[in-house]
């Protein structure tokens, strides 16, 4: 995590939309604290970006119980 935080709260939207006449998935993140916003075109895009947010890699990633 940047800046040793541990916490961090964020309000995802996802929507599909057309391109090309095929529907994908939009996504944004909007910053509880701050109210800044983030646009993505891809799920992949959403998912790198939380990874470099975090400070995950994929290989990193492991279940956790709940």
């Amino acid at each position: 995590m940047r800046s040793g935080r541990r916490y961090i709260a964020q309000l995802l939207r996802l929507w599909q939309a057309e391109a090309n006449g095929r529907l994908g998935w939009r996504a944004s993140l909007q910053d509880v604290a701050t109210g800044q916003r983030r646009h993505f075109g891809s799920l992949e895009a959403l998912v790198a970006y939380l990874r470099e947010l975090t400070g995950e890699s994929g290989e990193q990633i492991k279940p956790r119980r709940i």
